[in-house]
């Protein structure tokens, strides 16, 4: 009797094995298929085909696929670029729930709030992104475009 429960024990254990290994051939299977997904949609995003990056992304998410980052920032911005706000200011909170040092989706909060009419907001959340990215001109560009806007504001 205690051989068999010992046999049984190991059975178990190989079948948990193997069954952990096709699950994970089977996630790593549908990465490719994500970063497939996601080039295309930001393929389409430069191309001005805003939806269609849209549409991509929210059905690999609709499929299981991994949505990463990446993925989240590019729907953000092509949810931006269509007036879906709150949307885009969905996903790019949900990058900075995951990574709060990337600068994209500070900036893309701050063209939200922007567009929104929260010069102030905007202002705050674009400082978040120059302080991990001081270098780029499209953060700066939007700092002083900001800034102007603060100071018309005040002085009214």
């Amino acid at each position: 009797m205690r051989l068999g429960r010992h046999t049984l024990g190991r059975w178990n254990l190989l079948v948990l094995l193997g069954s952990a290994l096709v699950t994970t051939a089977l996630g790593l299977a549908t990465q490719p298929l994500a970063a497939q997904t996601t080039t295309a949609a930001a393929s389409a995003y430069r191309q001005g085909q805003f939806q269609r990056a849209d549409d991509l992304l929210a059905g690999a998410a609709r499929e299981g696929l991994l949505v990463d980052a990446d993925a989240l920032v590019v729907r953000g911005f092509a949810r931006y670029q269509t007036g879906q706000y709150a949307a885009a200011r969905r996903d790019f909170q949900a990058v900075l729930d995951r990574s709060p040092r990337y600068a994209d989706a500070w900036y893309g909060l701050a063209l939200v709030a922007r567009a929104q009419g929260c010069a102030a907001e905007a202002l705050t959340l674009n400082r978040e992104a120059l302080a991990i990215d001081p270098g780029r001109a499209d953060l700066q560009q939007l700092q002083e475009s900001l800034s102007a806007v603060q100071v018309m504001a005040d002085g009214q």
